[in-house]
């Protein structure tokens, strides 16, 4: 086969691939939002009255959560995006990722954000992103008895 021919090949191969894990991932997705949806449902309904049931339903939203950045992480290196830069509050960022996110039960968590600071030039899905990669593995890392 000729260099150019190989090429293309190869190009079209991924091309496949990648349409692939972008259709995998969105049909897994979907497929977490009914299952976080049933979990917040029945734990509205029969987890508040009993404490076990509800430690397990935020292990649930806690795993289901994990199984969705998981997708997400495969779907973003299937498909790049180029940055989107805009003046961003780092504390509003760091802030919605501590929100985004159940702490392990026996960890408490002390936010300590200064305040004042200029806004920086930033793509903020970008950065969230990564700060929600940095706690999910803090996280998970104290949950397995880490650090």
């Amino acid at each position: 086969m000729l260099d150019y021919e190989q090429s293309a090949s190869e190009d079209v191969n991924e091309v496949s691939f990648l349409r692939v894990v972008r259709s995998i991932g969105h049909d897994l997705r979907n497929n977490l939002c009914v299952m976080a949806n049933s979990v917040y449902y029945i734990n509205m309904r029969i987890g508040q009255s009993d404490e076990r049931l509800a430690k397990h339903f935020d292990i649930l939203k806690r795993e289901i959560a994990a199984s969705n950045r998981v997708l997400v992480n495969m779907v973003d290196l299937a498909a790049p995006k180029e940055p989107v830069f805009e003046p961003t509050s780092l504390n509003a960022l760091v802030q919605e990722a501590v929100n985004g996110y159940i702490a392990p039960e026996d960890v408490d968590l002390d936010l300590a954000l200064i305040s004042g600071l200029p806004g920086v030039r930033v793509d903020p899905s970008q950065i969230s992103h990564a700060l929600g990669n940095i706690l999910g593995y803090q996280f998970g890392t104290l949950v397995q008895g880490g650090m």
